[in-house]
């Protein structure tokens, strides 16, 4: 949010901010706003206009461009929540109303072996960022500006790689009930 008012060039969630610049950033009323949906249009594949309609519970996986010297164009993440906010900033002189998206990361595959795409005739496979302490590593939760969102995705859950429950600590915000305190350990991204 502090760098969306700041007008900086979004890289994920890598841009360091002091304490002193977050204090600056005032929550109107100490409230954060839930909403159920969140509707992103897009240009489908045969150039006609399309609608996702996304939210955590049932379509809850979004992709992104990627802001990384990749081979691969895109980020993706899972919807944990929908919000606006409305704050103040000693930047503005009226309060300022922000939609915000919470996401748990997906990564991708750390085995270079695996190669994706059309020539090697297999699908990107991602899986969940590991979440850690560690401030050096990447995060497994973030903010997102909604205006980013390029559209839904659909997941494949790779099944022969088992679950895990080493990503994540029991959490009933970053995953459904019908998951437990489980994840997959890889997911192939539908093309």
């Amino acid at each position: 949010m502090l760098g969306r008012i700041l007008q900086h060039d979004y890289h994920g969630d890598e841009t360091p901010f002091t304490d002193e610049e977050r204090a600056a950033l005032k929550f109107v009323n100490n409230r954060l706003y839930l909403h159920k949906v969140l509707r992103i249009n897009y240009t489908s594949y045969d150039m006609k206009r399309d609608q996702d309609s996304l939210n955590p519970r049932t379509h809850a996986n979004i992709m992104m461009l990627s802001h990384d010297d990749d081979a691969h164009p895109y980020w993706y993440a899972r919807i944990i929540g929908l919000f606006h906010v409305v704050v103040r900033h000693p930047t503005s002189i009226n309060p300022i109303t922000l939609d915000v998206v919470r996401v748990r990361w997906y990564g991708r595959d750390p085995d270079s072996r695996y190669q994706s795409g059309w020539r090697n005739r297999r699908l990107p496979r991602i899986g969940f960022v590991e979440y850690t302490e560690d401030e050096s590593s990447s995060p497994a939760f973030g903010f997102v500006n909604p205006e980013h969102i390029i559209r839904g995705v659909h997941l494949i859950p790779a099944f022969h790689h088992g679950v895990t429950k080493e990503l994540l600590p029991p959490s009933n915000s970053a995953r459904l009930p019908s998951e437990g305190d489980t994840d997959y350990n890889f997911f192939y991204v539908n093309m």
